[in-house]
């Protein structure tokens, strides 16, 4: 929120949100009644919104009837209103390019004369006030009194419009090279799957390639998780690497963690200090997911890890990627998909030359 003592600019005024507009709440028809359903009406929900890769919305995964419409708490918001999750997401927003409804997990600006892409922005940067303001033990959620109290500083409409102008033209270029990207990694896994079965080969190479099983390329090792109710196993200088940190990763390599153990706790816990170029594998939970760690580590018992024989770690690593959905298919589990180190000891793959 505005800061009372912040230094306004001379136009510019400071404004509550339900001063520029009229918030509005959505609803949900009866789900009971197929007459209100599979109709032409927009019907959005929080986690559609979270999804979108611009900030625009002009459809969504289920429609409601006018029937449906006019027998629940749904409302038909205009065009160019500004769609807020005030509920579980708290914050994300959008702005609809056509008429839509939302259910209640929404409070819906419709501006007065206010640009709708500058107070799509203003909210973006401002998120936390909102989750500040949020409250709930299911899920967080703010109110339409709190959400309409939150001040902030507006220019004019003019200037509105050209801060939204030049913030759209930098949305713009990202989401061009965003598609660029994900262009290029279509090639990369079409060049991958041709590469590592030999239907294409490499200029030179002609030596014949072998078939072996995961298990007679490298040694596997478990992880473990040194007892928690024991700080002197806590706080030290090893990493200890969890699953959840490995999906989390931008490259193929790791070198830190977010909790680390003693000497101590990995020498009373079945963890295992895993030397520098190691392959390692997520078992558990996000099967298949792997990287390669640049420094000695550790793990829990998610993973099962791979410290090669006389194999290059990289093609190791690209090999498993390509091939994840087989460790997925092996796994198994009630609670969560699990491979285990028999399983995973068994896939045969065929290897070429170092």
């Amino acid at each position: 929120m505005t800061k009372t003592n912040q230094k306004i600019p001379v136009g510019w005024s400071v404004k509550k949100l339900g001063e520029i507009g009229t918030f509005v709440s959505g609803g949900t028809p009866d789900t009971e009644k197929p007459e209100y359903w599979n109709g032409d009406i927009v019907w959005l929900t929080p986690s559609e919104i979270t999804k979108l890769k611009t900030r625009f919305v002009s459809d969504s995964e289920r429609k409601i009837t006018k029937l449906g419409l006019k027998n629940s708490s749904a409302v038909l918001l205009p065009k160019n209103s500004l769609i807020i999750c005030t509920r579980a997401t708290v914050g994300d927003c959008c702005i609809n390019t056509k008429e839509v409804s939302t259910n209640q997990g929404f409070k819906n600006l419709i501006p007065n004369n206010n640009c709708v892409d500058f107070l799509y922005y203003l909210i973006s940067i401002h998120k936390n006030d909102l989750i500040r303001r949020a409250c709930g033990s299911t899920f967080l959620e703010i109110s339409k009194h709190d959400i309409e109290k939150l001040k902030y500083v507006f220019p004019p409409l003019v200037e509105q419009e050209k801060i939204a102008e030049i913030l759209s033209c930098w949305d713009e270029g990202i989401e061009k090279l965003s598609a660029l990207i994900e262009k290029k990694k279509l090639q990369k896994k079409a060049l991958m799957q041709k590469l590592l079965t030999a239907k294409i080969r490499l200029p030179g190479f002609t030596d014949p390639w072998s078939v072996k099983k995961l298990g007679e390329i490298g040694t596997f090792v478990s992880g473990g998780t040194p007892d928690t109710e024991k700080p002197e196993y806590w706080n030290g200088d090893i990493v200890w690497l969890t699953p959840s940190e490995i999906t989390k990763l931008k490259t193929r390599f790791v070198s830190d963690s977010e909790r680390k153990i003693t000497k101590l706790g990995l020498k009373n816990s079945s963890a295992v200090l895993l030397p520098k170029n190691s392959l390692i594998i997520c078992t558990r939970a996000t099967v298949g997911d792997c990287c390669i760690n640049t420094k000695e580590v550790s793990t829990n018992q998610g993973f099962k890890n791979l410290i090669p024989n006389n194999n290059c770690v990289d093609f190791l690593y690209y090999l498993i990627s390509i091939h994840k959905n087989d460790l997925i298919r092996r796994a198994c589990g009630s609670t969560f998909l699990e491979i285990s180190k028999h399983d995973i000891e068994k896939l045969k793959y065929v290897f070429p030359p170092l």
